[in-house]
């Protein structure tokens, strides 16, 4: 089942919401509201939605204490992804296989990995991840 264009909104800041055994209503920061069956939270690592869930699981002390971060987040690393041009195989002859390659580079003492894919059409992308202590 596919949901019709019309019932997805875009562009919404949720401010807050309030739930019951029936429906949840949602509070957005251009003055509207909305209610349905359920919230789903997909608004990012640092998400409006997750804060305010927190904010009243921890008022009713029922915050798991697994999930009690006080703001920051449960991991702490920096991905970096980029991608190429099309690059001249004349001066890059790896770009001239007819194939993809994948290469990586896993860190013993420094916490990193660096990975590397070709892509046909000579173009070239990496992967840089660094896990802070």
């Amino acid at each position: 089942m596919q949901i019709p264009r019309e019932r997805i909104l875009l562009g919404k800041r949720v401010l807050s919401f309030t739930q019951n055994q029936s429906k949840i209503i949602i509070e957005c920061s251009d003055n509207s509201s909305y209610f349905g069956d359920i919230l789903v939270g997909a608004d990012g690592a640092h998400s409006a939605v997750r804060q305010h869930l927190y904010k009243q699981l921890d008022a009713d002390k029922i915050l798991p204490r697994s999930d009690d971060v006080s703001g920051s987040l449960p991991f702490n690393c920096v991905c970096l992804v980029g991608q190429t041009v099309p690059l001249d195989p004349e001066e890059f002859p790896h770009m001239k296989e007819n194939r993809s390659q994948a290469h990586s580079v896993l860190g013993n003492s420094t916490m990193c990995t660096v990975g590397t894919i070709t892509f046909l059409r000579h173009v070239f992308a990496s992967r840089f991840v660094r896990f802070r202590r």
